[in-house]
């Protein structure tokens, strides 16, 4: 996947160059990951779902379970995650939102 892969969605707006990404986030499965952001000050989920890329954050990691996932990124040729979920590079995404 490279980022000329990836296509803005209306929502992208709200979560891009907004936050500083902690860490990588940690794989909880082939399709999501978690982790925070501006120093553990929120907690963040990254969902992949048939090329889109979804994203919620929340102040606790209760709170999340309250939040609705935003949808920032899709794919151009989404079926190639599916396929081969190992190949899903979670770096790509948090480039293109630049959250560094």
């Amino acid at each position: 996947m490279s980022l000329m892969e990836l296509k803005r969605t209306s929502l992208t707006r709200l979560v891009k160059n907004k936050y500083k990404i902690d860490d990588e986030p940690m794989r909880m499965s082939d399709f999501e990951w978690r982790g925070t952001l501006n120093k553990a000050e929120l907690f963040l989920v990254i969902k992949y779902n048939l090329g889109a890329w979804k994203v919620k954050y929340a102040e606790t990691e209760y709170d999340l379970n309250n939040v609705d996932f935003i949808y920032v990124a899709q794919e151009q040729s989404p079926m190639s995650g599916v396929l081969e979920p190992n190949k899903i590079n979670i770096n790509k995404l948090i480039t293109f939102l630049q959250w560094k």
